[in-house]
């Protein structure tokens, strides 16, 4: 049996089959048995909804970070959490003991406002770093905030952490030193889940932001980065264009290789 993670039908615009191509393999959708649903908000702390989340597969077993939300009016009030499987079906949220949530550490919360030194947390992307340490084997980018001294409000910037583990994080880049008020952040924001990895063959990391066209519209652009911490300004890639409907959207950049 090949086992796929896949959108299903309701996510494809045709009609008709949709044929996948695995090295060898071809399938046509009819052949597909939907499964599901295979995740749900059962938590407490997942109460409001669940959110952007990245899926790996480490050492034969595949592991989740999902993004929980108990209050809807609070996007960086969102906190990280973990779950893994070894199947895809059934996955397990364990009791990590790290982070409190109404008075408990019996959970599965990785990382939560606390961690990020009061950054808040949102849009994460998670990947194994090839050139780390392996005290900072995993990277976590994600988006957090400041605060603007001259009126208080919000300036949503992309922030880092890493871990050995992907459960025990750290907030900041082990590169660079910790000033949580400057460094370690990027020069822009991006309000939704940024998507970054290693690129072997450029020998760089590649990065999928959120940006935002002059007409207000929300589009998908692409950084680089030597050392994963200093990037360069995110240049569109993908935008509305006049085929589009007035007010279309690009929301979410969910690029993978």
């Amino acid at each position: 049996m090949i086992k796929k993670l896949l959108f299903d039908r309701h996510h494809f615009a045709c009609r008709g089959d949709v044929w996948i191509a695995d090295g060898e393999y071809e399938i046509r959708t009819s052949e597909i048995e939907k499964i599901g649903p295979v995740f749900v908000a059962d938590k407490p702390w997942e109460r409001c909804h669940l959110n952007w989340l990245t899926v790996t597969e480490d050492n034969g077993k595949f592991r989740m970070w999902y993004e929980a939300f108990s209050n809807p009016a609070d996007d960086f009030g969102c906190r990280l959490c973990y779950a893994e499987s070894d199947d895809l079906l059934r996955w397990e949220k364990p009791n990590l003991g790290i982070c409190e949530f109404e008075g408990s550490k019996e959970n599965n919360i990785v990382i939560d406002n606390s961690l990020t030194h009061g950054m808040g947390f949102h849009g994460h992307s998670i990947y194994i770093d090839p050139n780390s340490p392996p005290y900072a084997r995993y990277r976590c980018v994600f988006l957090g905030a400041l605060l603007r001294p001259e009126d208080m409000s919000k300036q949503g910037l992309v922030s880092f952490a890493y871990s050995p583990d992907g459960i025990h994080w750290t907030h900041g880049a082990p590169e660079i030193p910790t000033d949580y008020n400057h460094m370690p952040v990027t020069a822009f924001g991006s309000d939704t889940q940024s998507c970054v990895r290693w690129d072997s063959e450029k020998r760089k990391y590649i990065g999928y932001f959120r940006n935002l066209e002059r007409n207000g519209c929300r589009s998908i652009a692409r950084g680089e980065s030597s050392d994963g911490v200093h990037w360069s300004e995110p240049v569109t890639v993908l935008s509305p264009d006049m085929y589009d409907n007035l007010n279309s959207d690009y929301y979410n950049s969910a690029a993978t290789k």
